[in-house]
């Protein structure tokens, strides 16, 4: 079937409408992130914590298959290696990623958080070195991503404050309670 001609001011409406949503269209998919941008380094840094917490549960896992006896180690041996070398690749990647987005503080303690995940299923010790080198990684990025509360930022510290509120007045009531049960 042929179609019918075209009058002039549908194809004239048709050609502003492509104009016009040439123009709003966005240059860029919805999706792509901005090299340099504030986004690529959050997900490089994120990435970079999870798979530092993938290594201390790999390697966990690896020490606790050994304490059961070879014969639950040789059942196990197999699949709790290559989670521990995948976990293993993973914070290599995500390390030089960091290296290439980072800034040189940020840098530093990434590499620091990398080692203490390592060496990390040496014992309890170890353990608490990575919980902590966890926390300074990650209050250093809150800081040079600028998520943490500024000076002025006067809202958000009430905000903080006021949503603590319930956990002041169970601690108080147990104070009281205490004390009570002193008397």
């Amino acid at each position: 079937m042929l179609d019918a001609p075209m009058s002039v001011e549908s194809a004239a409406i048709g050609a502003a409408g492509r104009t016009l949503a040439a123009l709003v269209k966005p240059t860029r998919p919805a999706w792509h992130t901005p090299i340099g941008s504030k986004l690529e380094r959050r997900a490089a840094y994120l990435r970079h914590a999870q798979a530092c917490a993938q290594l201390v549960l790999a390697s966990g896992w690896q020490l606790e298959s050994g304490r059961h006896g070879l014969r639950a180690a040789l059942y196990v041996a197999r699949p709790v290696l290559t989670e521990y070398l995948a976990a293993a690749s993973a914070t290599l990647q995500s390390l030089t990623e960091v290296r290439l987005v980072a800034t040189p503080e940020v840098r530093t303690r990434a590499e620091t958080l990398a080692d203490t995940a390592n060496a990390a299923h040496n014992g309890d010790a170890e353990l608490q070195a990575y919980r902590d080198a966890s926390a300074a990684y990650l209050a250093l990025v809150q800081a040079e991503l600028g998520y943490a509360v500024r000076w002025w930022q006067a809202h958000r510290r009430l905000g903080a404050w006021w949503r603590a509120r319930p956990d002041r007045q169970g601690a108080r009531r147990l104070q009281r309670e205490a004390a009570a049960a002193a008397s």
